[in-house]
């Protein structure tokens, strides 16, 4: 489960700070690197518009799952 960034560093042993931030960093970085690869895939097979609904579709499903999971509410679990 995902964790604040402030409340992450708060519970993460100090010698592994740079490794837990690499991981994130790395994460993120993967995710942008796929979008235009999957953008591509949704033109080839689908019209632009439903093809590119389809992100703000994905942005919010993340907005509620992470505004409505438990993690963000009890970051001490």
């Amino acid at each position: 489960m995902s964790r604040p960034p402030l409340d992450q560093a708060a519970v993460t042993p100090d010698h592994l700070q740079g490794r837990v931030v690499s991981g994130v960093l790395l994460a993120a970085g993967s995710a942008a690197a796929l979008a235009p690869a999957l953008a591509g895939a949704l033109l080839a097979r689908f019209s632009p518009a439903p093809a590119m609904l389809l992100f703000p579709v994905l942005v919010t499903a993340a907005a509620v799952t992470a505004t409505l999971g438990k993690g963000l509410r009890s970051p001490s679990a």
